[in-house]
């Protein structure tokens, strides 16, 4: 489920030391930093910055800070940060300035577990002095506040239990369907009441009740930021791991890239489930969640989030595809061979020629065996090679 998990002998000394060499002199090995930062476990990161203060009496946050620029350093300071404070300061970034970051509130907070909510508020007062209750109150309105509010203070009840769920399923029938208007009252009690796995049976005693799905339903009976966030949390309910890889791909299609929200999915969840977002990912958009990385982004920040994205001793192969007005061709190549079925001879030969240009210029995805997607444009003459998942 994790793509970043503990190091073997893991040594913080060694590190710290190799840190301290990439940035000491003129220039920086960014790959040395690279290498360090994006396959440590947050615990292993906070061990090093520790020992770095230790060896050198110089803070590896600031020292970082002075040597990196632009995403590539907002991505490795990131990596420094607590997991709660990470999550604190982007909640603060939705609610500061002109107009709120809605996606980002609900992205964060409809997500959410009790013990992760507990941590978010207490970081959030440490870092701005002030509860992020205050904070987000002061800058939304109406349902939609008392759905977030209520989703910060109300404590989840941890039972589960079938009849209850019978039980509260008819109330939230009564509330919406069962009535005229909707009381969206009741349904931000229950929904920020009662646990995920409760309301994933609560949800199911709807169905047989209603005959309708949730989701239909709050399609049906809801509007604006309400209807979003609901929906948010009955995703998250069902397929948590499918409701962050909506949010990489709503980050990546469009004009520009939401950098935030890549960052704060790519280094909250690389010890969760970013394996099982991954899968999600290439399950509803049809592309490796890699693939989309390297196409949005560019230089040492993509470098870093494929880092964290690939697991460190994968064993890959590399799939040549070729698609044309019939379908897909596929044949596997390794990495000093190509065998294709119905291919032309010379587009064989430019993969070869391109597949070793590419590791000769990109050493560093040459483990033992590497997964390459190579598409081949028919129709538009032109070969490209991306790395993927």
């Amino acid at each position: 489920m994790a793509t970043i998990k503990p190091t073997p002998s893991f040594n913080a000394w060694t590190d710290a030391s190799a840190l301290r060499a990439a940035m000491k002199g003129l220039g920086t090995d960014e790959a040395a930093i690279i290498k360090i930062l994006t396959k440590r476990t947050l615990k292993e990161r906070l061990e090093i910055q520790k020992q770095y203060f230790q060896q050198f009496g110089l803070d590896l946050h600031e020292d970082l800070k002075s040597e990196l620029g632009g995403k590539f350093e907002k991505l490795v300071l990131a990596l420094l940060d607590s997991i709660p404070d990470l999550l604190a300061r982007e909640l603060n970034k939705a609610v500061t300035g002109l107009g709120t970051d809605d996606s980002e509130l609900k992205g964060i907070i409809c997500t959410l577990t009790p013990s992760e909510v507990t941590e978010v508020r207490a970081s959030y007062e440490k870092l701005f002095g002030i509860s992020v209750e205050s904070a987000i109150g002061s800058d939304v309105s109406g349902d939609y506040k008392s759905l977030l509010l209520s989703l910060l203070t109300s404590q989840r009840k941890p039972t589960v239990d079938q009849s209850a769920a019978a039980m509260i399923a008819k109330q939230l029938y009564n509330a919406g369907e069962g009535r005229l208007g909707t009381d969206e009252d009741t349904f931000i009690r229950i929904l920020s009441e009662n646990s995920f796995k409760q309301l994933e049976l609560i949800f199911k005693q709807y169905e047989k009740i209603s005959g309708k799905v949730i989701l239909q339903v709050v399609d049906e009976e809801m509007s604006g930021e309400l209807k979003k966030a609901i929906k948010t949390i009955v995703k998250s309910v069902t397929n948590l791991p499918q409701v962050f890889a909506e949010q990489l791909r709503s980050a990546m299609k469009g004009a520009g890239t939401d950098d935030s929200v890549l960052i704060r999915i790519i280094v909250w969840r690389s010890e969760k489930d970013l394996d099982l977002i991954k899968s999600e990912y290439v399950k509803h958009f049809g592309e490796g969640l890699a693939t989309s990385i390297r196409d949005e982004t560019s230089g040492d920040y993509e470098t870093a989030l494929i880092s964290m994205v690939e697991e460190m001793h994968k064993q890959s192969r590399i799939r040549f595809q070729q698609q044309n007005e019939q379908g897909y061709c596929f044949a596997w190549l390794q990495l000093a061979w190509v065998w294709t079925k119905s291919v032309e001879r010379e587009r064989e030969n430019c993969v070869r020629r391109n597949l070793f240009e590419m590791t000769l210029h990109r050493p560093t995805l040459t483990t033992n065996r590497v997964y390459f997607e190579v598409l081949l444009e028919r129709r538009k003459g032109r070969i490209r090679l991306t790395s993927v998942e």
